[in-house]
Parts: C-alpha cells; sequence; structure tokens
C-alpha cells in the first residue's frame, strides 16, 4: 500500500509528542500551569500511533515480527554502547532487562500476534448480509466499550478506587492497543470519515478537549481516541509537496527506532540531566532527544538497506543465467 505523506507527517509528529510527554512526566517533573496540562492532551500521541497501525492494518509474517525485533536489538546495542561510554560497564543483563521491560514493545508483539484475527473479524462484518453486519458491529463495539471502559476507569482519578482490578485490561497492556486497533479498523470500513461534518468532529473536537484537560487522558481513554482519530483525518488529506514528501517518508520508518532509543531509564536520566541544565527547557529537550535518536538509527536503515541490495543483485543475477 502506498503510504500518505500526510499520515506519516502525522507519525512524526505523534512521536515528537510522545518523547515531549515523556519529557514533562517520566523524568520526574511535575510541570506547573497551563503548560502542564499540555501533557494531559500527549497521551493522545500514543493512541495515535496505534490508530494508524489500525488504518493501514497489519499483515503478520515472520519477517515483519523479525524487522520489529531486531529494531528492539538494534536500539538496546545503541543505548548500551552510548551507556557504556557516558557511565561504564552495567552488564549485558541490566540491558536484556531494559528491553524485556518495554511495555509497548511487547504490548505492540502481542497485537502483531492477534492482528490477522482481528483483520479477519472487520472484514466478515463488512462482508456479512446487512443484519448480520449490524449485530456483529455492536457486538464488536460493545466489547470496546467493556474494555476501553474498563481499563479508563482503573485509570480514571476520579474513581480508580471503586474500580476492581484485572490484570492485562489496563491502559498499559496489549488489551488497550488491540482496542485502538480494532476501533481504527471499524472507522475505516465504516466510512466514518465521509459521515463525520465539520460541524461533528468541532463538537467532538471540543468535547474531547474539555474532558481531557479535566485529567481524563489515559491510553485507554475515548477521550484521547477521538482526539487522536480527529487529527489523523485532518492529516489524512493534506496535500504535501514532493521535496518535503520525500523528507517525510524518509523520515517515518524510524518512528519505531526513535521510540524504543528513547523510552528506558538510561536516556531518561540523560533527559532529566539535561533539563537541569537548561532549567527546564522540554520542548528543547525533546528536540534534542527525537534529533539525535533519529541520526542514531540511520546506520541500521543503511545496513537493511544495503543488505536487501545485495540479496536482490543476487536473485537478479541468478535468474538472469
Amino acid at each position: 500500500m502506498k503510504r500518505n505523506a500526510g499520515i506519516e507527517l502525522y507519525r512524526v509528529l505523534l512521536m515528537f509528542g510522545i518523547v515531549l510527554l515523556h519529557a514533562m512526566t517520566t523524568c520526574g517533573y511535575k510541570v506547573p500551569g497551563l503548560f502542564g496540562r499540555t501533557s494531559y492532551f500527549l497521551y493522545s500521541c500514543v493512541v495515535g500511533f496505534v490508530f494508524i497501525t489500525g488504518w493501514y492494518g497489519v499483515k503478520f509474517s515472520l519477517f515483519k515480527l523479525a524487522k520489529l525485533w531486531g529494531i528492539a536489538v538494534w536500539c538496546i546495542v545503541v543505548v548500551a554502547i552510548v551507556d557504556f561510554m557516558m557511565n561504564g560497564y552495567s552488564g549485558w543483563w541490566h540491558y536484556y532487562d531494559i528491553l524485556k521491560g518495554n511495555w509497548f514493545l511487547n504490548a505492540y508483539t502481542v497485537l502483531m500476534l492477534v492482528a490477522p484475527t482481528l483483520n479477519f473479524l472487520i472484514d466478515g462484518i463488512c462482508e456479512a448480509p446487512e443484519h448480520t453486519r449490524n449485530q456483529c458491529r455492536s457486538a464488536v463495539i460493545l466489547l470496546l466499550f467493556l474494555v476501553f471502559g474498563w481499563s479508563f476507569l482503573r485509570e480514571s482519578p476520579l474513581v480508580s478506587r471503586l474500580v476492581p482490578v484485572s490484570a492485562g485490561v489496563e491502559s498499559y497492556s496489549a488489551c488497550s492497543l488491540i482496542g485502538i486497533y480494532l476501533a481504527a479498523k471499524l472507522v475505516r470500513a465504516f466510512n466514518v470519515d465521509v459521515r463525520l461534518t465539520v460541524r461533528m468532529r468541532l463538537m467532538i473536537a471540543c468535547a474531547c478537549c474539555v474532558a481531557i484537560s479535566c485529567h481524563l487522558s489515559t491510553y485507554s481513554s475515548p477521550f484521547s481516541f477521538g482526539l487522536a482519530m480527529l487529527g489523523f483525518l485532518v492529516f489524512k488529506d493534506i496535500k504535501i509537496g514532493i521535496r518535503m514528501s520525500r523528507l517525510i517518508l524518509c523520515m517515518s520508518p524510524s518512528m519505531f527506532a526513535v521510540f524504543l532509543l528513547h523510552a528506558n531509564p538510561i536516556v531518561f536520566g540523560f533527559m532529566k540531566s539535561f533539563i537541569d541544565r537548561t532549567g527546564g527547557a522540554f520542548i528543547m529537550t525533546a528536540l534534542v532527544v527525537f534529533f539525535t535518536t533519529l541520526a542514531l538509527d540511520v546506520p541500521r536503515r543503511l545496513l537493511l538497506w544495503i543488505i536487501l541490495y545485495c540479496k536482490a543483485r543476487h536473485f537478479i543475477c541468478s535468474s538472469a543465467r
């Protein structure tokens, strides 16, 4: 499927938003005032990142799974080298624990494994007769409300003490990503982007912004999902020039690596030190980390390109004989 430059621009901006979110929250700071409330809205960046995956869909293959974990291994090796140069040797098990403990990587792996079943489910709903389609759609939407509702209420500061703990059904889990993926597939399957008028979009945006400003924002929040979906629909139709499109399409494949390179305790420590030295310059810190990790992924992509080029050349030479 040909990639849309507008959607890929959205992906790049979402990843920068995730880096900024970590700079403002995970590094141990409580940002005061109106700017501090910005972090509530930045939770939508993770939701939007998974929404794009759901919109395109995932066709499972062992190569894609190996590529995903190849990126993860590359990132942890780079982080280990940087940590060794700055702090000395910490032991490989320490770095393995960091890799193993990355909730998003593990949840995304589970999503890739169950994606074929989810795709089959949505495709079956779309191809079923009208009566059956409506029943199936209602059942899937009810499931989404149950999963999203439970995890969202569990994370909500207003009612969290009233909702029982349920291991696996929480915002930091594969359940949350599966829900976002399914919801994105439904949005595309039933042409929600066509049915939503400008007035309806504005009403949804206002409702989501009010709710999120009241701290009703998690990775499983319906308000975060609504905001991420509206942002996606805006960027999907943006027209971008050829040169800018090439730059964006060149950057976007590195976004998962940018996440893995910065989302670990070692880099969070560097981010905290940088914020201390710059007097709380969160945006500058996010920019430095974003473009540094983007540059660190260049050797991996160059190596992958060389391997694929050599394989393609060998195949062409073999076929010519």
